[in-house]
């Protein structure tokens, strides 16, 4: 018996890339086939590929490369 795919919201979706694209620290975000690419302006790349582990590795490259507060991150990454 496979494994069963967890399903992504589309609302969650929409409310990640719309921070992001507004954040100050990503310099760009470039659509690749299985998903983005987010570009901070420190070097720091990210493929965001949105699955149900997405938004825990998202909030570590949020925290880690953004100066967006701790609960903004939560809120915007929160499933």
């Amino acid at each position: 018996m496979g494994m069963s795919k967890a399903s992504h919201r589309s609302s969650n979706h929409h409310k990640i890339m719309k921070t992001v694209i507004a954040c100050d620290e990503i310099s760009r975000v470039k659509k690749v086939g299985s998903g983005w690419m987010f570009y901070s302006t420190d070097g720091a790349i990210f493929n965001y590929h949105p699955t149900a582990k997405a938004p825990r590795k998202l909030t570590s490259f949020l925290r880690q490369h953004t100066k967006l507060g701790e609960q903004l991150i939560r809120k915007v990454t929160s499933v």
